[in-house]
């Protein structure tokens, strides 16, 4: 008899349906009557010629539902439970470098991460889009801080990335702003010492660009994933940040205590769990407007 999982393994996301089934190893642990608005299965990090009939091929098991998330885990061969209330969910982010995509969800205890193969990008796209819906929230209250920037340096200054993503989201959304764009920069030390001189002429260090949107609820924080680049290498990942207005408690900029040219833009989120530790990002002094506009 053939193994109907095994036949059709790969990298890939499978939405859970009469086709693609619930993975045995998870059959006896799934015990929701509700209709989930979407149910899909993510494949163990293996090589299909080191797997075999019969085997586990199955890690995770994610359900959408009306109030949560729920989650099945396999890992060392026992299989444990989560549920994330959208209501605990402070802010989603998505990334992929390559081949690579984590989904991050930011909740009271601190962050819940799936890791995932980005050839099943679209998938994760729509798990995004209704975790987003379902988060609550559905406006920018009058108090929320957000710093703006000139909306014609903003539009000139795009490269193309950023200008296709924005135009993409622009389709789909029926509010939206830009923020503030920051391109590369190439970095300064405060420090004078020639130590530095000397490491940061041998690095190259680089400020790397990103993007702030402002939607109808949510503040977007579009990046390349990591602030900062050395020696010119390639980066090829990008992050989208997507954090409710309702849960932001402060945004604030400061100058940085590393480089002369950059400011540190922290978001303080309601519950940063255990970490405390608010989103940042980093944008170069002289594209910011050093106050803030409540509007």
């Amino acid at each position: 008899m053939r193994d109907i999982e095994y036949d059709s393994f790969g990298p890939w996301i499978y939405e859970i349906d009469e086709t693609h089934t619930m993975p045995p190893v998870f059959r006896d642990h799934y015990n929701i009557a509700e209709c989930p608005k979407m149910l899909f299965k993510i494949p163990v990090n293996e090589e299909r010629r080191n797997l075999r009939p019969g085997m586990n091929m199955y890690r995770l098991v994610v359900g959408l539902y009306k109030s949560y998330i729920y989650i099945l885990a396999l890992s060392n061969g026992q299989v444990s439970e989560t549920k994330i209330a959208y209501d605990d969910i402070e802010a989603v982010a998505n990334s992929i470098d390559l081949l690579e995509g984590i989904f991050t969800l930011y909740i009271g205890t601190g962050m819940y991460e799936i890791d995932y193969n980005a050839s099943s990008a679209e998938i994760m796209n729509r798990v995004v889009a209704i975790v987003r819906e379902e988060l609550k929230g559905t406006g920018r209250p009058a108090n929320t801080p957000i710093v703006r920037s000139d909306i014609v340096e903003f539009a000139d200054n795009l490269s193309t990335l950023y200008k296709n993503m924005f135009m993409d989201m622009k389709k789909h959304e029926k509010v939206i702003t830009p923020v503030l764009f920051q391109k590369r920069v190439d970095v300064q030390y405060l420090s004078n010492i020639i130590l530095y001189k000397v490491v940061n002429f041998f690095l190259q260090s680089e400020l790397l660009s990103s993007m702030y949107i402002s939607l109808e609820k949510e503040l977007v924080l579009i990046s390349r994933g990591n602030c900062f680049n050395y020696r010119r290498f390639p980066v090829h990942k990008k992050a989208v940040y997507y954090i409710p207005f309702q849960t932001i408690r402060t945004i604030t900029i400061t100058d940085s205590k590393k480089y002369r040219n950059i400011s540190r833009v922290s978001i303080d989120i309601k519950t940063n769990g255990v970490h405390d530790e608010p989103l940042h990002g980093y944008i170069g002094k002289i594209h910011h407007i050093a106050s803030f506009h409540f509007k």
